[in-house]
């Protein structure tokens, strides 16, 4: 924040004994305060230093205006609301404070950095220097020093009103834009560069996105064309004589001639003048390419030479041996078909056959028992925590197989807490248990269950639990 230090009268009566002696006066520290108020030129102190702290650095800007840089490095923790400015003598220089607004807040284990700017208009020009211990320096930036400075505001980038500030992007932006990108503005021909030796040039293009009106798709999917439009076109229509490429022609078979087609009887040439009734016979003498014996021992016919076969495949009242079907699958069966029960070979005498045996999958259902209830916990005994969790000889319920049943033949088991009971104080330490293992040797299995809050011997109320097992011999 900006502050403006009140030069002293006893810092200006110090200043100016100096400068009769031909020296300048020198600000060693910087004094720190927690008390708010208004300062007047009267003040030889501040009302409630908490740290004075030496001055780091310090250079001259202009004759009447020095740069001031010091670091407050305390363990004290206090809100900065009063600063003085300290000569080598004692001499509170210039003072300043503000009744509502503090300057910055010391946390313990913080640096401080402070950085002022001290205008001394009011005295003699150079005649305060700065002496600091060569630490941290901080002067404000000029075209010609490296330093501090912060960032102009639009309106101040828009007027260009400061020297002694910098511009950003944003702000650049806000500035270019609003002085250069106007919706109306010209430049002069012989600015322009990079264009055309006429207008417009012989040879030029256009993006696509300078293009107006063009259609969403190139061409589009539905468009028309003015007879006016279209070139090459006949003088009638359709012309007298004509033709099209096969390219043009729709509807074409996809093989020449086409493997299932017709003709008529007229477009049918080199036909016979008469046509054999459908009843006729040929002599044996007629005959060409026939067997010298009929049939042949040894032939066969492939299906395309086979005429006057049925449409159907297998008709009912026909036979061929193997032998004479051609194409046949090399593998056989074919995957769909079935069987008659006669036909089927290697089955059994008798169904079912007397002895056979089936996995564990199949069971008849008087070898299966699924057996359920609820018991009570005997042996009871609490202690606290979880501990008995795992004390299988204390609360505990023993189940044993059903009547014909073994514990061989035991196939699933579950059991869980039914009821229990609490006392004393439940909270989120209390804790509930069930577990079961199966006693082999023993002919059962053994359930133990309880809590951390039943602390009531065998007199007490008993914990309960279901269960339900599934038996398969």
């Amino acid at each position: 924040m900006p502050i403006s230090p009140i030069i002293t009268n006893a810092g200006l009566a110090a200043v100016l004994n100096a400068t009769d002696d031909g020296l300048s006066a020198r600000i060693t520290h910087v004094a720190l305060g927690d008390n708010a108020w208004t300062p007047d030129n009267t003040a030889v102190a501040l009302q409630s230093e908490r740290q004075r702290v030496a001055v780091s650095n310090g250079s001259r800007i202009q004759p009447n205006q020095i740069h001031i840089t010091a670091v407050e490095n305390g363990s004290t923790n206090y809100w900065i609301r009063e600063l003085g400015f300290i000569l080598d003598d004692g001499t509170l220089l210039a003072v300043w404070s503000d009744p509502s607004q503090p300057l910055a807040y010391k946390a313990a284990g913080v640096d401080v950095l402070l950085a002022f700017d001290l205008v001394l208009s009011a005295l003699p020009d150079d005649s305060v220097t700065v002496v600091g211990t060569g630490g941290v320096n901080l002067p404000p930036a000029t075209e010609s020093i490296v330093g501090v400075l912060r960032f102009s505001t639009r309106n101040e980038a828009r007027t260009a009103s400061r020297n002694d500030v910098a511009v950003s992007p944003e702000n650049m932006r806000f500035h270019s834009d609003s002085r250069y990108a106007r919706t109306v503005h010209r430049h002069m021909w012989e600015n322009i560069l990079a264009k055309p030796s006429r207008f417009p040039p012989a040879g030029h293009e256009h993006p696509w996105t300078e293009i107006n009106e063009k259609p969403a798709t190139y061409p589009p999917s539905t468009h028309s064309h003015s007879w006016a439009q279209t070139t090459g076109k006949p003088t009638t229509f359709p012309p007298s004589s004509h033709s099209h490429s096969w390219r043009q022609t729709t509807g074409k078979p996809t093989t020449f001639p086409p493997s299932d087609h017709s003709h008529s009887w007229n477009q049918t040439t080199g036909k016979p003048r008469t046509f054999p009734p459908s009843s006729h016979s040929h002599s044996w003498t007629d005959t060409s390419g026939k067997p010298t014996t009929f049939p042949p021992s040894s032939h066969s016919h492939s299906w395309t030479d086979t005429t006057g076969k049925p449409r159907s495949f297998n008709p009912s009242l026909h036979s061929h041996p193997w032998g004479e079907i051609t194409g046949k699958p090399q593998s056989y069966v074919p995957n769909p078909h079935q069987h008659s029960w006669s036909e089927t070979t290697g089955k059994p005498s008798t169904f079912t056959p007397s002895s056979h045996d089936h996995d564990l999958l199949y069971f008849r259902k008087d070898n299966f028992n699924v057996s359920s209830g609820e018991a009570a916990i005997t042996n009871r005994y609490s202690r606290q925590w979880h501990l008995g969790h795992d004390d299988w000889d204390r609360n505990y319920v023993n189940i044993y197989p059903p009547r014909g049943y073994i514990m061989a033949q035991l196939r699933g088991f579950t059991a869980s807490i039914s009821r229990v009971y609490f006392a004393g104080n439940v909270n989120r330490e209390d804790i509930m248990w069930c577990r079961f293992r199966k006693e082999i040797n023993n002919g059962y299995i053994r359930v133990i269950a309880g809590n951390n809050e039943n602390r009531v011997d065998t007199a007490g109320v008993a914990a309960y639990i279901n269960y339900m097992a599934i038996w398969v011999r």
